[in-house]
């Protein structure tokens, strides 16, 4: 029964109820007051649990916001360093440079990377990205090329595939590199592309051979050092435990296992020993 519907006036006269018409109604009365006060705390309870549903959502969308910002930022100072990217396409990043980009966002909000200074480029096949400078930008159409800035204009060369430069300004030029091309780059216009001197080409594949063979690290933990050596050189260290909570800055030689395990483990104050071929065993020096 809907004590709500209820209306203890219209109880006929000559019925007994007439006689308790009061007390009932009172009864009545204070049953809807009961049931008004649980329904309104229940409705509170919904409300705040409502409230709080609705910050924990916001709150995890400012953080997972915050999450995709974050920006990895890379300088350098008298040696060049060589970056991976998210896409695993590699960048040689000059001495006295700085590049910039937001690897959780790569694949989201755009994969663009901020440049100072001068880099060169090594980009996996089907790649793409695009390098912005204070003249302008480098839309990557899958290629090597290389970014030189000097002071209001930059050079860019292109060693391999094509690339798309286009001036900064509102008005900009652009145009599409192909191999073996350069173009100068001003806030306004790019220049005809001119071929680059066959000598220049030369020397990049040079030192293009000569990075790709070279690993740089700075501050890395010791124990990811000793994963790559037991990864490219197919071996084992043993005791390499000994390794944690230590950093390596310096080279890695992929092409030379010897000059590796010299250069690495005698900077860090250890001693090696080849057991086999295949097991290295790691020491302190006594």
């Amino acid at each position: 029964m809907d004590i709500e519907r209820i209306d203890i006036s219209k109880f006929p006269l000559k019925h007994e109820a007439f006689v308790r018409k009061n007390e009932l109604g009172d009864k009545l009365a204070a049953l809807r007051a009961v049931r008004r006060t649980t329904e309104m705390a229940a409705k509170r309870r919904r409300n705040r649990a409502w409230a709080w549903s609705g910050a924990g959502f916001a709150a995890a969308m400012v953080a997972f916001a915050v999450f995709l910002m974050q920006t990895v930022t890379i300088t350098t100072a008298h040696e060049k360093q060589v970056v991976t990217l998210p896409c695993g396409s590699t960048v040689t990043v000059a001495e006295n440079s700085r590049i910039s980009y937001k690897p959780h966002a790569w694949n989201l909000l755009g994969r663009d990377i901020e440049l100072d200074g001068s880099a060169y480029f090594s980009v996996n096949k089907g790649n793409t990205f695009t390098v912005n400078t204070d003249c302008g930008n480098v839309s990557v159409l899958g290629t090597e090329f290389e970014i030189l800035e000097q002071p209001n204009a930059m050079t860019v060369k292109c060693h391999d595939g094509r690339v798309k430069v286009t001036a900064s300004g509102d008005d900009g030029s652009s145009v599409v590199l192909d191999k073996g091309e350069c173009v100068e780059v001003t806030k306004t216009e790019v220049s005809e592309p001119e071929q680059i001197a066959a000598s220049e080409q030369n020397l990049s594949e040079d030192e293009t051979e000569e990075e790709s063979r070279i690993i740089e690290y700075n501050r890395e933990p010791l124990m990811n050092v000793v994963s790559e050596i037991e990864r490219c050189f197919e071996v084992t260290v043993k005791n390499k435990s000994l390794c944690s909570n230590l950093d390596y800055s310096g080279v890695f030689y992929t092409d030379d296992m010897d000059l590796t395990l010299e250069i690495v483990f005698s900077s860090c104050g250890f001693d090696y020993e080849l057991i086999d071929e295949n097991m290295i065993e790691l020491k302190n020096i006594e």
